[in-house]
């Protein structure tokens, strides 16, 4: 799409990814394929809609996974070399979502 964001995932995040498809592939197998397919079907939607979630933190948005329950962190850059939407964070929901967001400073 024309007017969509370049999805950029951070060290940070691909190692959340990484851990939660470890953990769900332990639990049954393939099951991590399926989070990671769901990760990046919702990250290409969010790119083409990217102000669709509002901000939660100074410039930062999250979405929800729906099948996982996963948060993903990221914030939004207009440059006039391209756009760009940059996940930095993949957080399971029960985790302490208020010290995450105070370590994204």
């Amino acid at each position: 799409m024309e007017n969509s964001y370049r999805v950029e995932v951070s060290a940070s995040a691909r190692l959340d990814i990484e851990q939660a498809i470890e953990y769900y592939n332990l639990q049954k197998p393939d099951l991590g394929i399926d989070f990671l397919l769901e990760f990046y079907e919702l990250s290409d939607f969010i790119s083409a809609n990217p102000k669709i979630n509002q901000k939660i933190y100074k410039f930062y948005r999250r979405f929800q996974l729906k099948r996982f329950p996963y948060l993903v962190y990221y914030f939004l850059e207009d440059r006039t070399l391209g756009k760009k939407m940059v996940i930095i964070r993949v957080s399971h929901s029960r985790s302490n979502q208020d010290r995450l967001i105070e370590g994204l400073d």
